[in-house]
């Protein structure tokens, strides 16, 4: 739909595609999960969980991007929380794919409330 070469796209198996938002919602985003981090008052932890969903759903696409993320998302929670947060190990999959409600409550997520 947007004009792009399809004929290198993956057809067998059970294919799963994303198109991500164009560059300005991806930039609401963005800026979105940094005003959450921020002040994330009342509640640190639906605040940062919330953050890390927008920010695999606005998706900075240079090489290292996801590393890049993973590695802020550490830091910032480490702040928050006062001691660093556990990602899952495919939390770009689960923000991406599984939906708002299953990348907001993740199994290794922080249960406290700093």
């Amino acid at each position: 739909r947007r004009g792009a070469d399809t004929s290198q796209i993956e057809v067998g198996g059970d294919p799963i595609y994303v198109v991500s938002a164009n560059e300005a919602a991806r930039g609401r985003m963005f800026r979105a999960a940094l005003d959450l981090l921020a002040d994330p008052a009342p509640d640190v932890v639906r605040a940062w969980q919330a953050a890390r969903y927008l920010l695999y759903q606005a998706p900075l696409t240079k090489k290292g991007s996801d590393a890049v993320t993973r590695v802020f998302l550490v830091a910032a929670g480490a702040v928050l929380f006062g001691a660093a947060p556990v990602l899952e190990q495919d939390v770009d999959l689960r923000c991406i794919v599984a939906g708002q409600s299953a990348a907001l409550a993740m199994p290794s997520d922080p249960d406290c409330a700093a």
